[in-house]
């Protein structure tokens, strides 16, 4: 037996150069008495802290040794980087030297902001003896050649954390920990076997091995003995990479023994103990990575957290010591009196509330819900109806999603604790409710609480292997196994997500045609997520795709927005969604090239008019229940300002789309209705969540203000009497023949939750009657290619689209591009699967539409450097077979000038004569150059080149092949129908021709065309456009910028959005940059651009008045001081045009004196404006003097006090 006695770390590590010195690692470590051990690193550490075993190991085999444990592990560090975005940049560094170390993709700044203590600076305070590091893993996936990098990455963290003294004594002892083996799961979930990334682990491990030992340091493999708890055949791992309950039971032993050596060892207390260390975990939890710590420590600190939060960490850290003790007392078979112990910890100071009736705010004394109900209109001929509310169902209360189950039962999930658990509270009792009507009056009558011990629910999503749920960081899968509706196990799929703004986490579920479901994230957020595919990171804003069949979680889209909330799917699966400070509706598909850290795509808005915000919630209309003319509308909640819900209609537009306003669905005047989500029933009708709070806004009010709203909520439930409702289709427990003809229903929620019921089915009968289904589809009926393409969304869901590759190439070739776009999306995520699935990408980058030919680069993005490039050469400069050509066309300029006439529709047929013309009377044509391409070649010198007229024997047509920009070739003066002719000996193939102008006549040319022919007949036309600009090979607005970002990303570059806007000022020197600065804090989420918009319009729809040519920005400086501190409520002119004031102008006391002059500065001399400077001395002493205003100006106090 090995005592743990027997061996010490030295108090300081010697770095490489002593390589060759005898001494050597320790074989344990030593436990003392009293010792705080502090566990560092990425996942397989971070996720400990859910299960407890291995600290429930270590103190069963020292148990009277009153050690403390904290584990400060989190997914996706490495030994040199530790993101987090409530540290400034260099904060995101672990050491001295470490940002020149980390993989350089990691080094640019994502724009972290916040005092949240470094991982040096936690240690100290933590006052740590022990130092156990997990690293590794998220390394590995770089592959062999970084592993150089890494070692050298790997050595610095040793040699920094042996050179201090966290303990104020001496260097703290160090173990090292590989990461463990991926299990072959592919059988089972269909994920990668492992074996090409356990190759790269292996070369990891011995590469930690190695530097562990050339530096005397105890290093523990877990990746050999991994490999051999696998052989078992039992799953040890949720993904392949992830270990589970059952894995980490396996690997606590081997870590405690290997670490500290054996022990003593009680078995009869693991109950207990591990009772305890899962509730000190949980108290630690709500320290280190505490919910909505932007509010704690992160840029929204102030105003409010300075009088919460350094009060509530005192008390949650009393609390952890506390439960140290628990575990101690478990240890010796003790029991604990945690309330007694609790009770005299730290109080928490009382909250004054800010609330002021009006405005954002809604009213404190709440109406009852059939109230309420009066006070919502819904357009003309339809009719709404309160299904459900707070006073017949008390557990309603802030319900934020909603959703409809394969049994046509509504799914609600309430967060009755947000903004977040403060400690202290009982636990958290968020829920999951499913109500049901079982007397089909259109109002709920019986509630079942699935899950009652949630915290934030913020996004769910029903599948077909359970719920799954945003919970705190993770992803965490519900599953009910006896059938009584009501969850039995919880599992915790992947963590790392980020909750340091809690609105922004992860939210909003909607799964795509094969279940997938994507997740929105906010700005302000860090995620790292760690899987059996490698680390998943995103910054400031996007959306996460998990797939549950193949455990597959990706950065979906990465884009400059705010906080998306709500994403919908037409009908061919294109998808859109909301981003709530912007008032914008986004195509998804634009941003989903693949994302790089730290750069976001800019986001493109389809609302051109009536816009109003926060938004929150969409859906598109498909109910044969509401009128025809509205279908495929979509529909687009708000919960401030207006309250309510506007619908949109939407249309395609080239490649893209475009919408218009068409009215005002619902409209509200209850202050406290803040409708959220909505969805479609069975029956056709509509429901709508109304979150239901008075108070609203996070950075507005105090999250602890005692007016905040825990206890309301309520349903509606919108009908069109005039039409029938639909009969709703049976889903669960269908046949799986009815099932598949259900996919023929017009209905998308319907078909939506039919894909799900066939998920849940059994695989090899659905495949046998997809096939005979698919096949016997009528070929006349209008919704043929749909149907098939629901054909192929089922292979997709159940991972079997190798079986349907036949129907897959069929839709890849089908009359409608929307199906053709819809199959390469599956093509693209099942590359895996299809052979040939890199052929047929080509063919869809050579596609007549721009949206199939987007799907085709954005899949081509995802690739490797080689096969994604060959995808993007063919998308600009696409070739395709084309029975009909196209009459006429329409070329356009580059950004030097030249027109390249494209001829692109005319696919491979070829041509013999190309003819340049000007047509009309007194016309003359001059030009210098014409260059024709054909395979990437110019061959204009290979025609016989005539003119039909001179203008004298010099200017002749062989100087537009000379290569000369500067000579030109002239027709005579004033000709009629004046032309240039290349004849070919024999027909070619034409990428495009490019006319070069002669300078300083390029006029000459605006009526200019080329006609291209063969054997006497005009095949192709384009006319000449002297401003249209050509983007990327005649890409249009909405293709040319994912080209070019695809482009870029895979020649290893990045095309960053334009995050900020850039703005003209007259200003010059020192004065440029105090605006310089106020542009970014004009520019910060929830500030000033939020509302007035970056061209300072504002958006008066939503009642937000305009900055450019404002006399309230360019008047008194004072005045304009006071409303920015203090805010502004009431009725108000601005340029001659009168707003009702019922939304006010947020105060932002929390700005420092600087800040606030520096964008009082901006906004004064932008936007048109021109007016002095508004200086820091000048800010303090307004600030002073006004000290005691506690509520709103007015603008009429205002204007009597400064009447100008």
């Amino acid at each position: 037996m090995r005592a743990a006695s027997l061996l010490a770390v030295a108090a300081f590590v010697a770095p490489s150069s002593f390589a060759q010195d005898k001494a050597v690692a320790p074989e344990v470590l030593t436990v003392n008495k009293g010792d705080r051990i502090v566990l560092l690193g990425a996942g397989m550490g971070s996720r400990m802290n859910h299960f407890g075993h291995f600290e429930t190991e270590f103190f069963l085999r020292f148990p009277v040794s009153q050690i403390s444990i904290r584990n400060m592990c989190d997914e996706g560090n490495t030994p040199g980087f530790r993101p987090h975005p409530g540290r400034n940049h260099d904060g995101q560094f672990a050491f001295p030297g470490a940002k020149e170390l980390v993989h350089k993709k990691y080094q640019i700044n994502t724009k972290p902001a916040g005092h949240f203590e470094t991982a040096d600076q936690w240690l100290t305070r933590l006052k740590a003896d022990t130092v156990i590091a997990f690293f590794g893993f998220n390394s590995s996936f770089e592959g062999p050649a970084d592993v150089e990098r890494f070692k050298k990455e790997f050595e610095a963290f040793i040699v920094h954390t042996q050179g201090q003294k966290y303990n104020g004594k001496s260097a703290p002892q160090l173990a090292l920990v590989s990461p463990s083996a991926l299990q072959d799961l592919s059988a089972t979930y269909g994920i990668p076997n492992g074996a090409a990334q356990n190759a790269n682990l292996a070369l990891y491990t011995e590469a930690m091995r190695d530097i562990a030992a050339r530096n005397r340091v105890l290093f523990v493999d877990t990746f050999a003995p991994s490999k051999a708890w696998y052989q078992d055949g039992k799953e040890y791992t949720t993904d392949g990479a992830l270990l589970n309950d059952r894995g980490y039971r396996k690997l606590a032993p081997l870590l405690a023994e290997s670490i500290f050596g054996t022990g003593g060892y009680d078995s009869t207390k693991r109950e207990a103990v591990h009772a305890a260390v899962t509730e000190k975990n949980w108290a630690w939890l709500n320290d280190y990575k505490i919910p909505n710590g932007v509010h704690v420590y992160g840029r929204r600190y102030k105003p409010f957290g300075p009088g919460n939060y350094p009060f509530e960490l005192k008390k949650t850290r009393e609390m952890t010591e506390i439960r140290d003790r628990a575990i101690w007392s478990a240890t010796a078979g003790e029991k604990f009196d945690l309330a007694a112990a609790d009770a005299v910890t730290s109080g928490l100071p009382p909250v004054k509330s800010n609330y002021r009736p009006g405005g954002k705010n809604g009213n404190v004394k709440y109406n009852k819900g059939a109230v309420s109900q009066t006070q919502i209109k819904v357009a003309d001929g339809y009719r709404i109806e309160l299904f459900a509310d707070e006073e017949q169902f008390p557990d309603l209360a802030n319900p934020v999603q909603m959703a409809f189950d394969n049994k046509g039962r509504l799914w609600v999930a309430t967060m009755a604790s947000y903004p977040h658990y403060r400690i202290g509270d009982p636990r958290p009792q968020d829920k999951l409710i499913i109500f049901e009507d079982t007397d089909n009056d259109g109002k709920a009558d019986k509630q079942i609480n699935f899950a009652e011990d949630l915290h934030i629910p913020i996004g769910f999503e029903i599948s077909h292997d359970g719920v799954y749920v945003s919970q705190s960081g993770s992803l965490i899968r519900l599953k009910d196994e006896d059938g009584d509706d009501k969850y039995d196990t919880k599992e915790v799929l992947l963590s790392g997500f980020d909750d340091h703004d809690t609105h922004h986490a992860i939210s909003a579920f909607c799964a795509d045609p094969s279940g997938a479901f994507i997740m929105c994230e906010g700005v302000f957020l860090h995620s790292n997520v760690e899987s059996a595919y490698g680390p998943q990171r995103g910054t400031n804003g996007g959306f996460f795709r998990y797939s549950p069949q193949r455990k597959h979680l990706i950065r979906y889209s990465q884009f400059s927005i705010p906080n998306p909330w709500g994403v919908a799917f037409d009908d061919y699966g294109q998808d859109f969604f909301l981003h709530t400070s912007g008032t914008s509706l986004t195509w998804m598909m634009p941003g989903t090239v693949t994302t790089r850290y730290g750069f976001n795509m800019r986001a493109p808005d389809i609302i051109t008019g009536n816009k109003v915000r926060p938004t929150s919630g969409i859906e598109f209309v498909s109910s044969r229940h509401f009128p025809d003319e509205v279908q495929g509308d979509i529909l687009i909640n708000n919960t401030i300002g207006f309250l309510g819900t506007k619908q949109h209609t939407m249309a395609d537009e080239g490649t893209g789309f475009k919408s218009t306003f068409r009215h005002d669905l619902v409209k509200g005047s209850d202050r406290n209705f803040r409708p959220v989500d909505m969805e479609f029933a069975p029956d056709g009708s509509l429901y709508l969540v109304d979150w239901h709070n008075a108070l609203i806004g996070h950075m507005q009010h105090n999250a602890r203000d005692p007016d905040r709203d825990h206890s309301h909520g309520r349903v509606f439930r919108i009908t069109y009497p005039d039409r029938p409702l639909v009969k709703p289709a049976q889903v669960a427990g269908a046949s799986i023949p009815a099932l598949l003809d259900n996919l023929k229903l017009p209905e998308y929620r319907t078909r939506y939750r039919t894909r799900r019921e066939l998920r849940g089915r059994d695989g090899n009968a659905v495949m046998a009657a997809l096939h005979k289904w698919s096949s016997s589809l009528n070929q006349s009926d209008p919704g043929f290619e749909h149907h098939l393409v629901e054909a192929l969304w089922v292979s997709w869901g159940l991972n079997r689209v190798h079986e349907v590759q036949p129907l897959l190439k069929q839709l890849l070739r089908a009359k409608d591009y929307r199906a053709r776009a819809a199959a390469v999306r599956v093509l693209r995520y099942s590359g895996h699967q299809i052979p040939d699935h890199l052929p047929l990408l080509r063919r869809a980058a050579a596609d007549g539409h721009g949206r199939v030919r987007m799907e085709a680069i954005v899949a081509a993005s995802w690739l490797g450097k080689t096969e994604g490039l060959s995808v993007l050469e063919v998308a600009s400069n696409p070739r395709v077979p084309n029975a009909v050509v196209s009459k006429t066309a329409e070329a356009t300029l580059d950004e030097k000038g030249v027109l390249h006439f494209a001829g692109r529709s005319l696919g491979t047929t070829r041509v013999d004569t190309i003819t340049i013309s000007l047509p009309g009377r007194k016309q003359t044509l001059n030009l210098a150059e014409v260059e024709i391409i054909s395979g990437g070649k110019n061959i204009a010198a290979q025609a016989r080149i005539s003119q039909s007229s001179r203008y004298d024997d010099t200017l002749l047509v062989p100087l537009l092949i000379d290569g000369n920009p500067d000579t030109f070739a002239h027709s005579k003066e004033g000709d009629n129908n004046p032309r240039f002719v290349f004849k070919f000996p024999r027909p070619v193939v034409i990428d495009k021709v490019k006319v070069f102008n002669r300078k300083g006549y390029e006029g000459r040319f605006r009526d200019g065309q080329v006609t291209f022919a063969t054997a006497g007949r005009d095949l192709l036309m384009i006319k000449a456009n002297l401003s249209a600009r050509i983007s990327v090979a005649g890409m249009d607005s909405w293709l040319a910028p994912v080209y070019k970002t695809a482009l870029a990303y895979l020649q290893g570059q990045v095309i960053e959005a334009d995050a900020a806007p850039v703005y003209t000022t007259h200003l010059t020197g020192a004065e440029k940059a105090i605006f310089l600065r106020g542009a970014e804090v004009f520019n910060r989420e929830g500030h000033c651009i939020t509302c007035h918009q970056s061209d300072g319009m504002g958006l008066p729809a939503a009642q937000f008045p305009p900055l450019a040519g404002s006399e309230w920005v360019t008047g008194p400086e004072e005045r304009l001081i006071k409303l920015t501190l203090h805010g502004l409520y009431g009725p108000i002119e601005v340029k001659g045009e009168k707003f009702p004031g019922v939304v006010p102008m947020t105060p932002f006391k929390m700005l420092s004196d600087q800040e606030v002059a520096e964008v009082l500065s901006f906004v004064r001399n932008t936007f048109g404006n021109k007016a002095p400077m508004v200086t820091a001395e000048t800010v303090k002493r307004v600030r002073a003097a006004t000290r005691s205003q506690d509520s709103f100006y007015t603008p009429a106090e205002l204007r009597k006090a400064y009447p100008q």
